[in-house]
Protein backbone atom coordinates (compact mmCIF):
# COMPACT_ATOMS: atom_id res chain seq x y z
CA UNK A 1 0.00 0.00 0.00
CA UNK A 2 2.82 2.38 0.75
CA UNK A 3 4.28 1.68 -2.69
CA UNK A 4 0.89 2.38 -4.27
CA UNK A 5 0.76 5.68 -2.45
CA UNK A 6 4.35 6.57 -3.27
CA UNK A 7 4.11 5.66 -6.98
CA UNK A 8 0.53 6.92 -7.35
CA UNK A 9 -0.77 3.49 -8.30
CA UNK A 10 -4.51 3.30 -7.87
CA UNK A 11 -5.06 -0.45 -8.08
CA UNK A 12 -4.00 -2.79 -5.31
CA UNK A 13 -4.17 -6.57 -5.74
CA UNK A 14 -4.92 -8.40 -2.52
CA UNK A 15 -7.23 -10.93 -0.90
CA UNK A 16 -6.30 -9.73 2.59
CA UNK A 17 -9.37 -8.19 4.22
CA UNK A 18 -7.43 -5.83 6.47
CA UNK A 19 -5.20 -4.60 3.62
CA UNK A 20 -8.24 -4.03 1.42
CA UNK A 21 -9.85 -1.96 4.17
CA UNK A 22 -6.75 0.25 4.46
CA UNK A 23 -6.61 0.59 0.67
CA UNK A 24 -10.20 1.82 0.71
CA UNK A 25 -9.29 4.42 3.35
CA UNK A 26 -6.41 5.56 1.11
CA UNK A 27 -8.79 5.72 -1.88
CA UNK A 28 -6.96 2.93 -3.71
CA UNK A 29 -9.08 0.45 -5.66
CA UNK A 30 -8.66 -3.22 -4.77
CA UNK A 31 -8.98 -6.33 -6.81
CA UNK A 32 -8.70 -9.84 -5.43
CA UNK A 33 -8.30 -13.25 -6.99
CA UNK A 34 -11.99 -13.63 -7.75
CA UNK A 35 -12.16 -10.15 -9.23
CA UNK A 36 -9.24 -10.95 -11.49
CA UNK A 37 -10.96 -14.14 -12.65
CA UNK A 38 -14.20 -12.27 -13.35
CA UNK A 39 -12.46 -9.47 -15.20
CA UNK A 40 -10.67 -12.00 -17.40
CA UNK A 41 -14.00 -13.64 -18.23
CA UNK A 42 -15.58 -10.27 -19.02
CA UNK A 43 -12.64 -9.35 -21.25
CA UNK A 44 -12.93 -12.77 -22.93
CA UNK A 45 -9.36 -13.70 -22.02
CA UNK A 46 -10.66 -16.92 -20.47
CA UNK A 47 -13.96 -18.78 -20.69
CA UNK A 48 -16.40 -19.19 -17.83
CA UNK A 49 -15.46 -22.87 -17.66
CA UNK A 50 -11.77 -22.00 -17.43
CA UNK A 51 -12.53 -19.60 -14.57
CA UNK A 52 -14.45 -22.37 -12.77
CA UNK A 53 -11.56 -24.78 -13.35
CA UNK A 54 -9.08 -22.25 -11.94
CA UNK A 55 -11.31 -21.69 -8.91
CA UNK A 56 -11.59 -25.46 -8.29
CA UNK A 57 -7.81 -25.72 -8.56
CA UNK A 58 -7.29 -22.85 -6.12
CA UNK A 59 -9.65 -24.47 -3.62
CA UNK A 60 -7.87 -27.80 -4.01
CA UNK A 61 -4.65 -25.97 -3.01
CA UNK A 62 -6.32 -24.58 0.14
CA UNK A 63 -7.49 -21.21 -1.19
CA UNK A 64 -10.17 -20.15 1.29
CA UNK A 65 -13.52 -18.94 0.03
CA UNK A 66 -16.72 -18.76 2.07
CA UNK A 67 -19.70 -20.77 0.90
CA UNK A 68 -21.66 -17.55 0.28
CA UNK A 69 -18.87 -16.08 -1.83
CA UNK A 70 -18.45 -19.37 -3.69
CA UNK A 71 -22.18 -19.48 -4.47
CA UNK A 72 -22.13 -15.86 -5.67
CA UNK A 73 -19.09 -16.55 -7.85
CA UNK A 74 -20.81 -19.56 -9.45
CA UNK A 75 -23.88 -17.39 -10.13
CA UNK A 76 -21.73 -14.81 -11.86
CA UNK A 77 -20.06 -17.50 -13.95
CA UNK A 78 -23.35 -18.99 -15.18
Amino acid sequence: LSLCTEKKIFLFLSDDKKARKYAEILDISCLGTLGILLSHVQEKRITKQQAKDILYLLISYSYYISTDTYARMMELLE
